[in-house]
């Protein structure tokens, strides 16, 4: 590894192509060496082609004229763009856990579920998509109580039935049915708000 040749950095920082390759060809093993502080997360090649993005991302925005060396900017970059990813990725998981087949409509509307604004394992998934469900639910949350927030995870996000619902809060069955339905139409309102639905 050459880590700190500060002519080679300077030079990759100046748009030299041949330099930026073999700074990033001579320090591909200091890749390897941040993934393996990761590698529970996932394969040490996939994460060590993150810890690559770190890298790139370093070059281009260290400040040559602070007092620091590179090896130390360089690896909390790759740490951090390392982590970053897996929370990402650990956020959008998440979301597939919600009911996605808990109605919106009411009696007499016509039917219609999460799956209508949620796209599933079996549709094109982007971060797109979770990023406007991720404005739908912000939207939701930041407008109901605390404990009708809570009610609200319990049902979509950890499939509780009305009934433990109903035992946790002290509620009845009918009281929570109108909970959800107050929070499914919310959803709704908020998801068309935004342009997540029509």
């Amino acid at each position: 590894m050459n880590i700190d040749n500060l002519d080679l950095i300077k030079a990759a920082k100046n748009g030299d192509k041949e330099a930026f390759d073999k700074f990033l060809i001579e320090n591909q093993g200091l890749c390897y060496y941040i993934a393996q502080r990761f590698k529970n997360l996932d394969s040490i090649d996939d994460i060590a082609s993150i810890a690559k993005i770190g890298l790139i991302k370093s070059i281009k925005t260290f400040d040559l004229n602070k007092n620091i060396q590179f090896a130390t900017y360089a690896m909390t970059i790759m740490k951090n763009e390392i982590l970053v990813n897996f929370r990402k990725e650990r956020k959008m998981k998440n979301f597939k856990f919600i009911s996605l087949d808990a109605n919106f409509g009411e009696d007499g509307e016509k039917e219609m579920t999460l799956l209508d604004i949620i796209p599933t394992p079996e549709k094109d998934i982007s971060y797109e998509d979770y990023k406007g469900l991720d404005s739908v639910l912000k939207l939701t949350l930041d407008s109901i109580k605390d404990r009708d927030k809570e009610i609200f995870k319990m049902y979509f996000f950890e499939n509780k039935s009305q009934i433990e619902i109903a035992e946790k809060f002290n509620l009845s069955q009918p009281q929570v049915s109108r909970l959800i339905m107050k929070i499914k139409k919310l959803l709704k309102k908020n998801a068309s708000k935004i342009g997540f639905i029509d």
